[in-house]
């Protein structure tokens, strides 16, 4: 991942509810396949290992948000089980076919959730964070982010 996936990445969580947080957690997941994938072709397969193992943990990670009380929640879950089933084994056996079965499989579970985020009017769930503004000033070759932080104080007061 590149410096500035991180950042942006970064960004976004800061800013997100939870819902949101979990369609970055499918995104984080599909890059990390996408990024295997391309290992593969290099035939780097400690990487490829490396990578898929990233993936197993940020589906893991997916499954432990779920809720399992909601009908919906637990069929979102049952998705998410059988990408993490797919993944291992893509991992042990080092087969690119189950890596790529578990990247379709993650395509639903990811439009879901995105639905559901859309639909989601939580605040976010990290309350200290500054605002980001971008565009406000820009330079040659890009825009330029500033952060405000309306409750900092930069000065004395009495």
């Amino acid at each position: 991942m590149t410096e500035e996936q991180i950042k942006d990445y970064t960004l976004r969580i800061t800013q997100s509810n939870a819902s949101a947080l979990a369609v970055i957690t499918c995104e984080l997941a599909e890059d990390c396949m996408k990024e295997a994938k391309t290992a593969v072709a290099r035939e780097d397969w400690k990487e490829y290992c490396h990578l898929v193992k990233k993936a197993e943990r940020y589906i893991g990670e997916l499954i432990h948000s779920m809720n399992d009380n909601d009908p919906a929640g637990k069929i979102m879950m049952g998705y998410c089980v059988e990408v993490h089933r797919n993944l291992i084994q893509a991992r042990i056996g080092k087969m690119q076919s189950l890596l790529e079965e578990a990247e379709a499989m993650l395509k639903p579970v990811q439009e879901v959730l995105t639905r559901v985020a859309r639909e989601d009017s939580e605040p976010p769930v990290m309350e200290n964070t500054q605002k980001i503004y971008v565009g406000l000033t820009y330079g040659r070759t890009s825009l330029n982010e500033m952060a405000v932080d309306p409750r900092s104080n930069r000065g004395y007061t009495v």
